[in-house]
């Protein structure tokens, strides 16, 4: 743990859904140690987006290992937080597969005609 006179840097981040969206940086710094909830509340990300919710959908972690909303961050911690899955990645790749083989098996038309 840090002696009082160090200070603790931690950052923030959160990549909201959409392809034009920012991904929230928020590095905070301070003499005692934060929990993931202080370090949530004091960054803004939560108001900034009002659709992260904790108790339900969202989850957090520090460098993608899931942590409790008590858990204490140490110095250069990064708190990420995590969005629900739009799909189940299973069920994705059955459908991907299930796609792939139907194209196989349809006859593919010649463009021979155009070469001529």
């Amino acid at each position: 743990m840090a002696h009082s006179s160090e200070s603790i840097t931690i950052e923030v981040v959160y990549a909201p859904l959409g392809a034009n969206a920012t991904v929230f940086r928020r590095v905070l710094e301070r003499q005692t140690p934060y929990t993931v909830y202080e370090a949530l509340r004091e960054s803004g990300v939560l108001l900034q987006f009002p659709e992260i919710n904790l108790a339900k959908s969202h989850k957090v972690g520090i460098f993608a290992k899931l942590v409790s909303d008590h858990t204490l961050l140490k110095h250069q911690d990064r708190l990420e937080i995590y969005r629900p899955l739009a799909q189940d990645p299973k069920i994705l790749r059955i459908n991907k597969a299930g796609a792939r083989r139907k194209n196989e098996q349809q006859p593919h038309k010649s463009n021979d005609h155009i070469n001529r």
